[in-house]
């Protein structure tokens, strides 16, 4: 699979040892996070060897929510060489906007630093 599952404290980690990681925080118990992991399964073919995608299993380790701010689900972290550039929580439930989005959004994070990538 493309998206691996790790623990939180495997997360400092993976961050350290890849230049690029998404991090999706799900929950199954949420409907918006099922959708959005089905999404992120299919960007993650988009973006193969480009970004390290990683999930956190919020039901497991519900801990992690209150420690990173965790409000609403979907939520999306962006690193790049170890430095958050960009979030997101939510989203519209519509599979081609969402999409958009987050091509779009991580397409200009990466940008702005510098980095273009084509997603």
């Amino acid at each position: 699979m493309l998206i691996e599952e790790i623990s939180p404290s495997q997360l400092e980690r993976v961050v350290r040892e890849n230049k690029i990681v998404l991090i999706e925080y799900v929950s199954k118990e949420k409907r918006e996070s099922r959708y959005f992991h089905s999404l992120i399964k299919d960007f993650s073919f988009k973006v193969l060897n480009q970004i390290k995608i990683v999930l956190i299993n919020l039901d497991k380790h519900p801990e992690v929510k209150e420690r990173e701010n965790i409000v609403f689900l979907p939520h999306l972290k962006l690193y790049l060489n170890g430095e958050n550039i960009w979030e997101q929580e939510g989203c519209f439930m519509d599979y081609t906007k969402d999409m958009f989005i987050l091509r779009r959004s991580i397409r200009e994070a990466l940008k702005s630093k510098g980095l273009k990538i084509k997603i």
